[in-house]
């Protein structure tokens, strides 16, 4: 950036990526992930501005092209796979020596033994990310646009219409900050066409105490998929997972790995229930989609 004098607002503006975040990556605050849309995004836009900038090589002499950018980005970061990669070398090391038994291992540190065995095989990680199992995507991955849409489509009165503009900017502001510091995964239902009718979803505005169902039309339901997948490529902290089967309607299921469990139905009344059995909350966060209610 400093050869190319290049601001963080240029490069955030050519990039889509916020200035804060790009603040924490020359911090070294936070670090994209090696392979992330993120850094390829940025490489991009650097090679971009290099070219119209006439700049053609690095004071190393190494030409200012994106791969190489990309690859001098990459190399930059601090490898994050390596310390789980050596726990989980010593784990198998461990349990091949002392001869383990995945039941007694599972009965003495309470993990379940499925959640055990995807660790083993790499599939599942120890960690501390907050997970949401949602019956429709959050309000503040839509834009106002398709918010606007919606209201329009199900006729929402002027006055019930300002209090859900609120409450969507006010998620809009708090994810913003919350991903600062935070990293978050949802998980969210999106049915295909042909089962839509049977099972349409409703815009989820609970956490405003808002009770009256507002429903998408499939091609709005469609829509904020698509906004949701491109807010996650946005933001490098938010990482969403869309399923075309739905596991149920009218709630949503919050995942602190391993330490506790939120159920919220979201229609009125509003009822939250909080687990925190260590068998419970083992086997809802390994239950596979879909569940039929």
């Amino acid at each position: 950036m400093k050869q190319l004098d290049c601001t963080a607002k240029e490069l955030s503006e050519r990039s889509g990526i916020s200035t804060s975040v790009i603040s924490r990556y020359r911090s070294s605050e936070r670090e994209p992930q090696p392979d992330s849309d993120t850094l390829a995004t940025l490489a991009s836009v650097l090679a971009a501005i290099a070219s119209e900038k006439d700049a053609s090589q690095f004071e190393d002499g190494n030409a200012f092209t994106e791969d190489f950018i990309l690859s001098t980005l990459r190399d930059a970061l601090p490898s994050k796979t390596r310390p789980y990669a050596a726990f989980l070398q010593r784990f198998h090391l461990l349990y091949d020596k002392l001869h383990l038994n995945m039941k007694e291992l599972s009965s003495v540190t309470n993990f379940d033994t499925s959640f055990l065995y995807r660790m083993k095989s790499g599939e599942r990680k120890l960690s501390d990310i907050p997970s949401f199992l949602l019956s429709a995507p959050p309000i503040y991955t839509m834009s106002k646009a398709l918010l606007e849409e919606i209201l329009n489509t199900n006729q929402v009165t002027a006055s019930d219409a300002k209090i859900l503009r609120n409450y969507w900017r006010s998620e809009v502001s708090r994810m913003e900050q919350k991903l600062e510091n935070s990293v978050i995964t949802d998980k969210i239902a999106l049915p295909l066409e042909s089962g839509y009718q049977n099972h349409p979803m409703n815009i989820s505005a609970s956490g405003c105490f808002y009770h009256t169902p507002i429903t998408y039309t499939y091609p709005q339901a469609k829509k904020h998929g698509e906004e949701t997948q491109a807010y996650a490529k946005k933001h490098e902290a938010y990482e969403v997972q869309i399923n075309e089967q739905s596991a149920f309607t009218n709630i949503q299921i919050e995942v602190m790995e391993n330490q506790y469990v939120i159920i919220s139905k979201l229609q009125s009344p509003s009822i939250h229930f909080v687990i925190r059995h260590p068998k419970l909350v083992h086997a809802i966060q390994n239950f596979t989609v879909p569940v039929v209610e």
